[in-house]
């Protein structure tokens, strides 16, 4: 009956024009019920107010919930903006991609690699922004992860305006909030200057070991960490049994007890050449400079 009578009272607010025809109605039908049941009169009394209270306390629940959710988006706003301050911050590319291979999310570092603006690489593929046969080697390793649910480490080379740069990047895969795959994931990091230096450190290790010369690494207690073949084979020692020896086992005029002042004097002199001798595995005193 209280449902009733509150579906009545919301149609009569909704349609004002019958509010006297519906006044006049109650009284004549109602006067006689109202007056032989007092609780029923005490209801209708107080009724305006229990809805006008009804309604206010939906309205505070209502502005409740609208500020927690405020809450909710200000603090996930001020993540996010933490979030993108730390990606923009590093010199590091990071960037998202779809299962399409479109670039979801992309920093100011990815954007240089392709000397484009972050806007302008939003929504394209590698296919868009590389050399073909480039393009296509990535795209192979961003499918197998895919395929594989695998991180893989990986090194990338990308020609923008003919210049060719090596990446070490870190793919991983990109997930919803459910766990499912919804993308890749990658952090790359610009490698080009370490593989120049990597490729001149080969070829300076490539000429030092087949120099006809024998050459010595020593560390700072007389120690071998390198030798090179000339040196095996002039002492007639293999290069493991070398790098187990020292300056005194080799040389007859070095002792444990005068090595440190050679040290301390071959530090002080960038380069110098002395005449000595190297005692050889069979005992042969071989005089060197």
């Amino acid at each position: 009956f209280l449902a009733y009578v509150k579906t009545c009272h919301q149609w009569v607010e909704s349609y004002p024009e019958l509010l006297y025809e519906a006044d006049r109605r109650a009284q004549l039908y109602l006067a006689e019920l109202l007056e032989s049941e007092p609780a029923l009169a005490d209801f209708f009394h107080n009724y305006l107010e229990k809805v006008r209270q009804e309604n206010q306390n939906q309205e505070d629940e209502l502005t409740q919930q609208i500020l927690a959710l405020q809450q909710v988006e200000l603090s996930l706003n001020e993540s996010n903006s933490i979030m993108r301050a730390v990606i923009e911050s590093t010199t590091d590319a990071i960037f998202v991609k779809d299962i399409q291979g479109r670039y979801l999310i992309a920093n100011a570092t990815t954007a240089n690699i392709f000397d484009k603006s972050v806007a302008e690489i939003i929504g394209k593929k590698d296919t868009d922004l590389l050399l073909a046969e480039e393009a296509r080697k990535i795209i192979e390793t961003d499918q197998e992860i895919m395929a594989t649910r695998q991180t893989q480490i990986v090194e990338e080379v990308i020609t923008i305006n003919n210049i060719a740069r090596t990446y070490l990047a870190t793919k991983d895969i990109y997930r919803d909030r459910e766990g499912n795959a919804i993308g890749l994931i990658g952090i790359a990091q610009d490698i080009t200057e370490r593989k120049h230096i990597e490729a001149q450190l080969y070829l300076t290790q490539f000429a030092i070991d087949r120099s006809t010369d024998a050459a010595f690494w020593i560390e700072s207690d007389g120690g071998f960490f390198y030798v090179n073949d000339s040196a095996c084979q002039l002492l007639g020692y293999s290069r493991a049994e070398l790098l187990s020896m020292r300056v005194q086992d080799i040389n007859p005029e070095v002792s444990d007890q005068n090595w440190s002042q050679l040290w301390e004097a071959s530090k002080q002199r960038i380069a110098t050449m002395i005449e000595t001798r190297h005692r050889t595995k069979d005992g042969t005193i071989l005089p060197v400079e």
